[in-house]
Parts: C-alpha cells; structure tokens; sequence
C-alpha cells in the first residue's frame, strides 16, 4: 500500500486585475491570472517573464570578488600556469566543471588545465586535503573550485601553505560565526577570491544562481578582462540550463532568462555527448524541455557520481566521436536504471522503518538505514519530505563514518538547522532546502535530539499545501489555451507548471492502460463537459486505487473499473499537448484528489480556501 500524505488545498488570491491584464496584454484572462500568481502584475514585468530571451543577462562583476578572480585567472593563464578545476559529482557540479574547462580552453587553446572531482564514496564532497597535496605533487599553481570550496576551511589552508592559489565559484550556504564584538559574520574559507552570491557583501541581486552559472560568469569576466568577445561563449548556457534545472534552482529573474536562452541552444546543441545520451534515451529531435532535462538526461550523469564516479559524464561531454560517445550514454542509462532499483528499495525500507518507530512523530524525520547505499540518500530522504511534509533527513553508513542527506520543505532551513548541531557533525553544507553531513555512529541519538529541538512545529504540520492557481472548467479547456500557457515556461522553483482545480467532477470510469498498468485512464463529467484524465506512473495508480479504497470502499473502485460510478470528487490538473501516433493531443494530467468528503475549510491571507 502506497502512503497517503495529508493535504491542504488553497486557491491562490494574488492581488492584481486579470481583466485588465489581459486587455493590456493581448492575451487570455487565464493566462494573466497565472502571470499574476508569479508577481506579474503589470505590463512591464509581465513582458520581461515573457520574453526571457529578450533579456540581458546581468554584469558578472557585480558579484563580490568576481574581479579578483578573473584577473587571477587571466594572470595565470597569461604565464601558463598549471590549472586544476575541482568540481563535484552532481549534475551542477559537473556542468560547473565542464563550462570552466571548455571556458578557459576556447580561450586558450594551449592551456595547462586538468580537473579533479572527488569520489563521493571514498571522499565525500568538495575539495579536500588530499585533492591539494595531489595538485601539489602534480605542481599545480591554481586550483579553481566549482559548485564547491565555500566550506572547505582545511583543505584550502593546506594549498595555502603549499603555495598554491586558490579561486573558490560556489553558491552553498556560508557559515556565520561571531567576531571579537560577539557580532554574527560569515566564516570566508581562506581563498584569494571567494566568488559566491551568497555572501553578505555581494551586491548582485542573483542570489539563486547554481554552481554552474556562477562558474559561467567567471567565464565571461575573463573574456571581458582579456578583450575577447562574450558572444562565443553563448553554448556554454545550454549546461548552466541543465544545471539549474537540475539543481532545482528558483526559475525566476536571472535563472529564467539562462535557462530559456540554455534550452534554446540545448536543442540544436553541437555537443555530441549530449546528442547520444539524447538519442540513447529516445528523445532525440523531441522538444527538450525542463522536463526532459530534470527527469531524463539530468539523472544519467547523475547517476555516474552516485554508482560509479562522474568522471563518466564529464568525458561524455568532452567526447568528440560518435561511436565512443554512443557507449558512454548507454552506460550512463545502464546506471541510472540500476540507481532507479536502489531507489526504490531504500524507499520501500525507510517508509517501513518510519511507520515501525513513529518516526514520523518527531517533527524531523530522521531514518538510519545501515545498508542503504548513501548515493540514493538524498533520494530517498527527498521521497520522505514529499511523503510527510516534513523535513526529512536519511543516514547511512558509509566508508569511515555516518553520512547523511537532508531534504526540506519552505520555511525550515536546513542548513542552519545542521549549523545548529554543528558539535555532533564532522562536516556538513548545503543551502536551506537541502544539505548534506557526516557523523560518528555514537553521535546519532544526540543529533536527533538537537535537530528535532530546532524545529517549531506550525498548526499544519504533515498537511501538504497544494496551490492551485485557478479554477478551469473543462468547458474552458482548448488547444488554443493550452499552446498559449506553455509560454509560462521554463517552469519550476518560483514558477511551477499552471495547476487548476475543479469542484464536484463526477468521475464514472477507470482504465488501466498500457502493457504493465502504468497509466489510469479516468472518465469524467463537469457541468455537462465530458473530459479524459490522466493518472501517469505505478505509484500514482496505486496511491490513486488505495486512497478511492480507503475513503469509499472496495466495491466502490470495482465500479468505478467497471465503468458503473459515479464518485463525486474534486481534481486538481495540469495541462500540455502530446503527440501521440503524428496527432497532437490534449493531456489533462491528475495531479491530486479528493472525495467531496475529505475537504477541510482553509483561510490564508493571499489564497482562499478551495
């Protein structure tokens, strides 16, 4: 039986006149009311979310120590000095990896440049002691970080008194501590350039930037310093587009406009690594969305550093032969299938750990599964905080000690959470949604204790807050209005696919469709208007199965199969086009559900209750 969380269901009430809007705007009161629900309230900045392409990318300048950076680097390469770019094994941290190297290349094609990225098992994340006492024996003169180093204290001491320079480009969270006066100051690792949008004195306004994009400024700052011109670097967005997406960044401002302008390259990209993963995949010559990117292409190289090490993926995007490259994408799908198993079983472990020890009334969930391979950890702990609604941490045994990955919901940051119980941990960092730790075995209870200590439990706690952006008969749905909404994307953090809601849907039918069951096909009537809704993946058709079983009994979802309801129930949908055998389509997509019964008054100053 699949978990059913809790749900609270609100209707966003965003101020601002959809009716004017539209009038001013050209366009449907639908898709001004979504606008709105972004903080689009005007003209003006309804144009500039439109039109991201249109947009200027901001000075990478205005970043704190971006100036000191790229002149480091210009020097370096000025008296070809050797360069060592650390990235890590996520996606982010591979996209940061490559754009520096083939960055720093096509600007000097003679180049001393080498990269190392840790092994997540045998190292953990970012750079460490090790990493520079080998830069040293290799007579490295620069290490540049990316999607790492803010935290890195020890390890870049140690290059310091090897002589080695250092250039840090991340966007994690940086750790505060107190100054003489006892006054909060953020803890700078010891670095000739620290080059993070997170930092206090950064006057940037893009604070949301990933790793990636942050590695791509400093690109674009040395061309600038080198009189060379910014326009050849234009590929380079189509891997800071996969980064955000896949680093789950705000789609919002800066982010919007490099990942539009990223997946306009993306898709008629010239990378033929990223050709063969696409055509290895099945989506060769299809839209490549945010979608594709995040659910996709974005969990192969993934699951290099999770299984294997990322080594993997980043010579699949250095591979120039078609043949070599084919192989690489098809072993890169190989282990994402075999991470999807690991997957699933560490889910199905936790969630019977969970409900074996109530852990899930502790306010943090946090689970230690010994034998759980810690790359899945963050998976699973992100299955957890989706499930519960609660902040979720899962821990693992690991080479030498306890790792762990936390995931978080808004309004709990975890990262200052975990600062919180820095004295139990040997190491952590991340930002406030997600981060990561290590730990002695023996320091578990206590962690715990600290942690579940640092979180105030809010009325709703464990109730999942489902925002729906307005209610859409079915009467009102064509494919005039579904084409015209896609220009809401590229969606996701801050801009997530238009969701519309609907009260009192007789639904009368459910099919299982395809060769295993994957899909529910549910027959529905509003006001008249007969729709076909879709209910995608085994775990939604069961969680949809169990919740009518549940709430309404088993003879009732023998009826509904048999074709013989109706059951009264509210939907909440999300729309796209599909092509399916060359014709285009409407797709309604179930996202959630309820029985008539099951719905509880809410009261929010910017949303009414549905």
């Amino acid at each position: 039986m699949i978990f059913q969380r809790k749900e609270k269901w609100f209707l966003n009430n965003y101020k601002g006149d959809a009716s004017v809007l539209s009038g001013k705007m050209g366009i449907s009161r639908t898709l001004a009311r979504l606008l709105i629900n972004r903080g689009c309230d005007t003209a003006e900045k309804a144009m500039e979310f439109l039109n991201p392409l249109n947009n200027e990318l901001t000075d990478p300048f205005s970043l704190a120590d971006m100036q000191r950076g790229a002149e480091i680097l210009a020097d370096a390469l000025g008296d070809q000095q050797k360069i060592l770019v650390v990235g890590d094994y996520d996606v982010d941290g591979i996209m940061s990896l490559y754009i520096l190297c083939r960055g720093i290349m096509d600007c000097e094609p003679d180049a001393d440049i080498d990269y190392m990225i840790p092994d997540r098992k045998q190292e953990g994340y970012g750079i460490n002691i090790s990493i520079v006492e080998k830069a040293a024996s290799m007579g490295v003169d620069l290490i540049i970080t990316c999607d790492n180093g803010t935290a890195a204290h020890n390890a870049l001491q140690k290059a310091r008194e090897l002589g080695i320079q250092v250039v840090v480009t991340d966007h994690h969270e940086i750790q505060v501590k107190k100054d003489t006066n006892g006054l909060p100051i953020q803890d700078l690792p010891p670095a000739l350039a620290v080059i993070n949008p997170m930092r206090l004195d950064c006057t940037s306004s893009c604070k949301d930037l990933c790793g990636a994009a942050v590695a791509f400024k400093l690109v674009l700052a040395l061309y600038t310093i080198l009189g060379m011109n910014p326009e050849s670097l234009q590929h380079l967005l189509q891997y800071v587009a996969v980064a955000t997406i896949c680093d789950i960044s705000s789609m919002l401002g800066e982010n919007r406009t490099l990942t539009a302008k990223g997946l306009q390259i993306l898709n008629q990209t010239e990378n033929t690594g990223l050709k063969a993963l696409m055509e290895v995949n099945g989506i060769s010559g299809k839209d490549i969305g945010t979608y594709a990117v995040g659910y996709i292409l974005g969990p192969c190289f993934n699951a290099a550093g999770r299984l294997e090490t990322a080594e993997l993926a980043v010579r699949l995007l250095f591979c120039s032969e078609t043949g070599e490259a084919e192989s690489m994408a098809r072993r890169l799908v190989q282990l994402n299938r075999e991470r999807q198993a690991m997957t699933s079983e560490g889910s199905k472990l936790v969630f019977e750990l969970i409900r074996a020890e109530n852990l899930d009334q502790q306010g943090i969930i946090v689970a230690f599964l010994p034998q759980l391979h810690e790359s899945v950890a963050g998976i699973v702990a992100g299955r957890v905080r989706d499930a519960f609604c609660s902040p979720s941490i899962v821990l693992t045994r690991g080479v030498e000690e306890v790792k762990g990955s936390g995931r978080s919901i808004e309004g709990y940051d975890m990262f200052q959470a975990l600062t919180a119980c820095k004295e139990q941990l040997t190491r952590y960092g991340g930002h406030a949604m997600a981060a990561g730790m290590s730990l002695q075995e023996e320091q578990i209870p206590p962690f715990i204790e600290n942690i579940c200590n640092t979180y105030s439990w809010p009325p709703d706690h464990g109730c999942c807050r489902i925002s729906i952006d307005m209610i859409l008969p079915f009467r009102s749905i064509s494919e005039g209005l579904v084409r015209e909404i896609q220009v809401m994307e590229p969606e996701g953090k801050g801009n997530p696919k238009p969701l519309f809601g609907l009260k009192e849907v007789a639904v009368f039918q459910v099919r299982r469709m395809g060769r295993e069951g994957k899909v529910f096909r549910v027959a529905m009537i509003h006001e008249g208007t007969c729709m076909e809704g879709l209910l995608l993946g085994t775990r939604e058709v069961q969680r949809f199965s169990d919740y009518i079983t549940d709430h309404a009994g088993v003879q009732r979802m023998t009826e509904l199969e048999n074709g013989t309801g109706p059951l009264m129930m509210d939907i909440a949908y999300q729309l796209e086009m599909n092509t399916y055998q060359g014709r285009e389509q409407i797709n309604l997509i179930i996202k959630n559900y309820r029985i008539r019964s099951d719905s509880e008054p809410n009261t929010e100053s910017r949303t009414a209750s549905v």
